[in-house]
């Protein structure tokens, strides 16, 4: 189901079918570098992964990580989406792209398209995002679509220092 477009891009849910998918873009390094170093090397484990994670989300809460398709042909470039995490006071905004459509804008587009759903259709009154301090691309984005550093943040029972910043 799509949940809203942009100029170039279309934002959808994830299904079954995307397993392949799901499962080469949790395989990059950027992906282990970043996000999570949870190995997803399966088609069952990347079903799995979308099923639990994913469509739960969609379910409990009417929102999720989608993923990203480029409208001209239906490719997928990546996720990028709002979730509801309970170590967070509130929304907030995950993304990841295939780095070989990195610096494509891809990822500004679907971050403002989230935004305006947040706010427009959630009623959202603040969204957060988290990041490493030193991944500079997100970094760089999240200041570019307007979020503000807030605060160090770490996630409970861990010793990850991120960086939290809201809208």
């Amino acid at each position: 189901m799509t949940i809203f477009k942009t100029k170039r891009l279309q934002l959808r849910e994830a299904s079954i079918q995307d397993a392949p998918f799901i499962m080469k873009l949790v395989s990059e390094p950027a992906w282990h570098e970043n996000i999570s170093t949870n190995s997803i090397n399966t088609l069952e484990k990347a079903s799995e992964y979308i099923e639990q994670k994913m469509m739960a989300m969609y379910k409990t809460f009417g929102f999720g990580l989608w993923i990203i398709e480029k409208l001209e042909d239906s490719t997928p470039v990546g996720i990028c989406g709002l979730l509801q995490r309970e170590t967070l006071p509130g929304i907030d905004i995950g993304y990841a792209l295939l780095e070989k459509y990195w610096g494509n804008g891809y990822a500004f587009e679907a971050t403002n398209g989230c935004l305006d759903y947040a706010k427009n259709k959630l009623n959202a009154d603040k969204v957060l995002a988290i990041t490493k301090k030193e991944n500079l691309r997100s970094v760089n984005l999240l200041e570019k679509t307007g979020f503000k550093y807030e605060s160090d943040f770490s996630h409970p029972g861990t010793t990850e220092k991120l960086a939290l910043y809201s809208t």
